[in-house]
């Protein structure tokens, strides 16, 4: 499961509404085993941002429906890093 991962088609229902964007980046950096540090986790979480274009510093705090267009690629983020370690 760790080398395959969906990406709904609608980022929308793959968030909760009430939980801000990075949650879910930093406890996917940190359930699987990707860091150990809370620096080595906005690191995984920064470089997995940056390959569709995001900042932390641009989603920081917000919940999905405030990213608009911008969740399908913090969507997209989050699936990735999860297989990153594997490439």
């Amino acid at each position: 499961m760790k080398d395959v991962q969906g990406i709904f088609q609608d980022p929308f229902d793959t968030f909760n509404p009430l939980k801000r964007i990075e949650t879910y980046l930093r406890e996917t950096a940190l359930n699987y085993s990707m860091a150990a540090t809370a620096r080595e986790t906005e690191r995984v979480v920064g470089d997995a941002l940056a390959a569709v274009g995001l900042s932390l510093q641009e989603i920081e705090g917000r919940i999905p429906r405030a990213l608009g267009r911008q969740a399908q690629r913090a969507s997209v983020a989050r699936a990735s890093s999860r297989v990153r370690r594997s490439w």
